[in-house]
């Protein structure tokens, strides 16, 4: 389980929605070479969705760093190491499976957020607020 009380609360509100798989702080690259990690990753079988979640009380300049290497150097990885743990076809994700960048962040900062997704070209982002992954009626939106 995530140790954090927003990522706790983030997990919680994820996995109500029980066509979503989590993987909490995944490590993303080659050890060694090339390496980050992401808060989640949610593997959205559905949809065919993979996110990289982010979970931030405060925005900083390494969250910013992320959005604007995300479409370089993340979503990249996320597809090979789909493919190598066999979740999709070797020779990378299809065109059927999607890799996204989904943030959570207090609502103060969303405007911000969603200005640097669009400004860093990511192709699929989602921004929601820490607040709503407390309230009753988000988590109701969430069942399938």
């Amino acid at each position: 389980m995530a140790g954090d009380i927003w990522e706790m609360a983030v997990e919680e509100y994820l996995t109500m929605d029980r066509g979503l798989f989590l993987n909490p702080q995944y490590v993303i690259g080659t050890p060694g070479e090339w390496e980050a990690s992401a808060d989640f990753l949610a593997l959205a079988f559905p949809e065919r969705i993979a996110w990289m979640v982010e979970v931030t009380k405060a925005p900083r300049p390494a969250l910013y760093s992320k959005i604007k290497g995300f479409e370089s150097d993340y979503a990249p990885r996320i597809r090979e190491g789909l493919a190598r743990h066999k979740v999709v076809p070797a020779g990378g994700a299809p065109a059927d499976w999607r890799i996204g960048l989904w943030i959570f962040a207090p609502k103060t900062a969303l405007t911000n957020i969603k200005e640097q997704m669009e400004k860093a070209a990511v192709q699929l982002h989602d921004v929601t607020a820490l607040d709503d992954t407390l309230a009753s009626d988000a988590w109701g939106k969430r069942f399938r």
